[in-house]
């Protein structure tokens, strides 16, 4: 813990009626551990029924993953959904039966 520690922080504090000092250490836990735990990630792959994988055998993971059961390839749809009355044209019929009815009946004088 000492490597990833450092005494590094040192803050003066001043109040009202006295004044002391405080040393902070900085810890930087990332630094902990920098290499995984080899033999606990391949008990855990062995436990759970897969397998560990190392940077020199990268290229059968694709293979692997295909082949696996476990792992089943899933397929994805759009669905295009088209309403059974288009709104706009039913407006737009509408719109233009009152409006020749306006006009027959103008010409016919009966408006």
């Amino acid at each position: 813990m000492e490597s990833i520690c450092h005494d590094d922080v040192k803050w003066d504090v001043y109040t009202k009626h006295d004044s002391y000092q405080r040393n902070y250490k900085t810890c930087h836990p990332e630094q902990q551990f920098l290499n995984a735990d080899v033999t606990r990630l391949q008990q855990f792959a062995t436990n759970s029924n897969g397998t560990a994988y190392f940077m020199d055998n990268i290229k059968a993971l694709p293979n692997d993953l295909i082949s696996d059961s476990r792992f089943i390839t899933i397929q994805k749809s759009n669905k295009n959904v088209v309403p059974l009355i288009d709104w706009k044209f039913l407006l737009g019929i509408i719109t233009l039966s009152l409006g020749l009815e306006w006009f027959i009946r103008k010409y016919n004088g009966l408006i």
